[in-house]
C-alpha cells in the first residue's frame, strides 16, 4: 500500500449522521452507502480515500448494494478498513464492480445466500485480515455457492484472511491473472477448498 496521502471518512452505524462531513469519529456519518458516494466515481483518483468503519453491525440498509467504478490508483489507493480491529466491522453480501486499487482490511463479511463477497472486472484488489463467511448448512445447500467470487479481475491479493462457508467453493476465481494467496485459512467447502479456471 505504501502510505499515500488519504482523505479519511469515518462510519459509524449507531452515532453517526449523514450529514456529517465524516472527517473524524467524532464527525461520523452513519451508512457505509454514505461514505461510498463520496468517493468520486468513474474517474482516476489524485487523492486516496480511506473509510474508517466504527465497530457494529452494518445492516444491508447502510450499505451499498453494487459498489462499482470507483478508480483508485497506486498513489491514491481506496481503503475500506476495520477501525477498531479485524472483525469488529461486520457487513453483508459486498458486490463489486469494475473499481481499481481497492483495499478492504480487517472486515467480516458474512451471508447465507449467493455469494459472499463478490469481484469483477476489477483491478489491484487486496484482501488482507479479513473473515469472508457463508453461513448455513453446506450438507442442504443452505449455504452461499462461494464464499469469494472473482470474475475476469487483475492483480487480487489475498493476504492472512479466513474464508469459508459454501456449498461448492470457498475461493472461485475465474480468469484472474496475477496475485497470491497467502497465510489464509480456507476451509468448509462442499468441493474445492480454492478454484481457479480460465
Amino acid at each position: 500500500i505504501g502510505a499515500p496521502t488519504l482523505t479519511e471518512i469515518w462510519v459509524d452505524p449507531t452515532l453517526g449522521t449523514a450529514a456529517r462531513a465524516g472527517a473524524s469519529r467524532a464527525d461520523a456519518v452513519r451508512s457505509l452507502s454514505e461514505a461510498w458516494r463520496r468517493v468520486p466515481v468513474g474517474v482516476a483518483l489524485s487523492q486516496g480515500v480511506r473509510i474508517n468503519l466504527v465497530a457494529g453491525t452494518y445492516p444491508e440498509s447502510a450499505v451499498p448494494n453494487y459498489w462499482e467504478h470507483r478508480l483508485g490508483t497506486r498513489a491514491a489507493p481506496i481503503i475500506v478498513r476495520a477501525a477498531d480491529g479485524a472483525g469488529s466491522a461486520r457487513l453483508p453480501t459486498v458486490n463489486v464492480f469494475g473499481c481499481h486499487h481497492l483495499v478492504f482490511e480487517g472486515l467480516e463479511i458474512s451471508a447465507g445466500g449467493g455469494d459472499v463477497l463478490h469481484f469483477e472486472a476489477c483491478r489491484h484488489v487486496l484482501l488482507r485480515n479479513t473473515t469472508v463467511r457463508g453461513t448455513g448448512t453446506i450438507a442442504t445447500y443452505a449455504v452461499p455457492q462461494e464464499a469469494l467470487k472473482v470474475n475476469q479481475c487483475q492483480y487480487v491479493y489475498v493476504e492472512h484472511c479466513d474464508i469459508s462457508g459454501a456449498w461448492d467453493n470457498a475461493i472461485d476465481f475465474v480468469a484472474v491473472q496475477y496475485g497470491h494467496v497467502v497465510g489464509s485459512r480456507i476451509h468448509r467447502s462442499g468441493d474445492w477448498a480454492m478454484y481457479a479456471k480460465g
